[in-house]
Formats: structure tokens, C-alpha cells, sequence
């Protein structure tokens, strides 16, 4: 007959203990990663059902669930809403109300994308980009085809030419008339906006492509190859 000393329950008492804390560890909810949404934005373009243009929009992710709307118009301020498998981006404003919805999964990839200003709902394209630490624009060449809306010609060779020595760029049929003499506003180091007159210019890139929208009496847009 085995003996039990007086310490024997106790030990069976810590050992059940011991074995419920291991359990109630198991069941505790992993630390969240080091994803921060506001190190990054989003940018893709819209376009109307007739897919007559291809406008750009660029949406900055800030502190405290604030989000800025930007495009070749004036700068939208709303707010912004990121679940597991959403991002929803929204400005209250019954003048110029927006609203951008995107799926989104477990590589914070966006999925699809849908954007509606006022009434009118577009064909959408969108793509969350991490902020880069430099300039991604600066010292770069592009080449591609310029489409245009309305009764002109395309252009199948456009080229785009950043300065590697200040915030100026140009764009040219020919890249040896091309003069970098436009001075830009960068946007989170991979986007950019031009503002002259009538004229505005928007654009961002992503994997060594442009894309970029031109509204001057005509609206120009088109993407780009680095070479």
C-alpha cells in the first residue's frame, strides 16, 4: 500500500493548476504583427462605365483614422475604417461626398475595389503601397502610349523624365526635346502632382510603372515603362 503524505494533495492541487494555466494560455489571442496601415497609401484609377478615360486618385492613410482624397481637384478630407478583410475609406460631405471600399487579405493585398463620388460609381482599380524611405520618382525615365479623350490622335511613344538634382520633371514625344522644367508636389515618395493653370497632372508608380493622368482641356493618360 503506497503511503501519501500530508504535501501530496498539494502538489496534485498545483499540478491541475499548472496544467489550467498551460490551457488558458493556448487559448490567449496571438500579439498582433508590426502592420501599420498609416505606412502606407493607396492609389488606382477610375473610370467611367464608357471607359472614355482613366483618371487617377491617391488616398493618404494618416494617425487617427484620418484619410485625404486627392486627385486633379482639391484635396478631400474623410476618414478611413481597416478590418481583417476590409479597408473603407469615406468623406461626409454632402458637395463632394466619396466613398472607396476594398477587400483586403491576410498580405494586406487589395483584392477589389470599388469608388463612388457623389452618384456616379466607377470602374476601379486600386493598390496599397508602402511608403518608400527616398524619392522613387527622382533621376527615372518612362516611355509608353498616351491615350487621349475626345477626337486627337494617341501617341504610341510618350516619355516621362524625372530630374535626379531637384523636384522637376517633363514629359515629350521625343526624349531629346524632353526638358525637365515642371516643378512637382511628391506624395509619399512614389506619387506626384502637377498644378499649372488649366492644367493638372497626377501619377504614381508601382513596379518601375507610371500611371499618369493629365487633365488640360483634354484628358491624357497612360502607362509607363522605366527604362
Amino acid at each position: 500500500m503506497i503511503k501519501l503524505s500530508k504535501w501530496t494533495p498539494i502538489i496534485v492541487l498545483m499540478g491541475l493548476l499548472g496544467a489550467s494555466c498551460q490551457k488558458n494560455e493556448n487559448l490567449l489571442p496571438e500579439k498582433p504583427d508590426s502592420f501599420d496601415i498609416t505606412n502606407h497609401y493607396i492609389a488606382g484609377t477610375i473610370s467611367p462605365k464608357s471607359d472614355s478615360y482613366k483618371s487617377i486618385y491617391l488616398i493618404k492613410l494618416l494617425a487617427d483614422n484620418k484619410a485625404v482624397f486627392m486627385g486633379t481637384g482639391n484635396d478631400l478630407t474623410g476618414s478611413y475604417s481597416l478590418t481583417k478583410d476590409s479597408l473603407i475609406v469615406v468623406v461626409e460631405n454632402k458637395d463632394n461626398f466619396r466613398t472607396a471600399r476594398f477587400a483586403i487579405n491576410e498580405k494586406y493585398e487589395l483584392t477589389s475595389a470599388y469608388y463612388r463620388a457623389l452618384a456616379m460609381e466607377y470602374k476601379t482599380t486600386g493598390a496599397l503601397i508602402k511608403i518608400p524611405e527616398q524619392n522613387m520618382l527622382s533621376g527615372k525615365t518612362y516611355k509608353g502610349e498616351e491615350y487621349k479623350m475626345g477626337p486627337a490622335l494617341n501617341k504610341s511613344s510618350w516619355f516621362y523624365k524625372f530630374s535626379s538634382t531637384d523636384l522637376n520633371y517633363g514629359s515629350a514625344e521625343h526624349i531629346n526635346t524632353l526638358e525637365t522644367k515642371n516643378q512637382y508636389e511628391l506624395i509619399n515618395n512614389s506619387a506626384f502632382k502637377y498644378k499649372n493653370g488649366n492644367t493638372t497632372e497626377i501619377g504614381f508608380v508601382v513596379d518601375k510603372q507610371l500611371t499618369v493622368f493629365r487633365s488640360s482641356g483634354l484628358f491624357y493618360f497612360g502607362a509607363y515603362q522605366q527604362q
